[in-house]
């Protein structure tokens, strides 16, 4: 669902405000990561070294089909396929950049929800706890 949230100055009335339609993003660390910016303390930028190398997973590059049901459900798509892609030097799943994460799972760069594994012949994407597997397309 929808998620919001807006911070305000109460002198000035100087706003910010945040709004996803897509449940897993971290408005929280968002609004914090802004917090810290502003007020120039120090902010810890993602560490470059933690992205995916798309050298590591070009035998899993491809499109991989899913049950449209269950991605609309816990990933707000209406789509029944995700591509494993390398652009401009960088591993992505459709338009969101891959970390490498723990355990051999990619994962996005901006959370630990979203934990992603492929094989040969498939790709299983674990959301919050619920797993959803795609068989790749040649």
């Amino acid at each position: 669902g929808t998620k919001s949230v807006m911070v305000r100055e109460s002198t000035s009335g100087d706003f910010i405000a945040v709004t996803s339609n897509w449940g897993n993003t971290p408005i929280l660390q968002l609004m914090a990561g802004l917090f810290l910016i502003i007020n120039d303390l120090d902010y810890d930028l993602p560490d470059q070294k933690a992205l995916a190398q798309p050298n590591d997973y070009v035998e899993f590059l491809g499109t991989y089909r899913f049950d449209p049901t269950l991605l609309k459900k816990h990933l707000m798509t209406d789509s029944d396929s995700m591509t494993l892609q390398e652009i401009d030097g960088r591993l992505f799943l459709n338009d969101e950049l891959l970390a490498d994460k723990e355990n051999g799972f990619l994962g996005l760069t901006y959370t630990d929800e979203v934990m992603i594994k492929v094989d040969d012949t498939s790709m299983t994407i674990n959301i919050n706890g619920n797993q959803v597997i795609g068989k790749r397309q040649d």
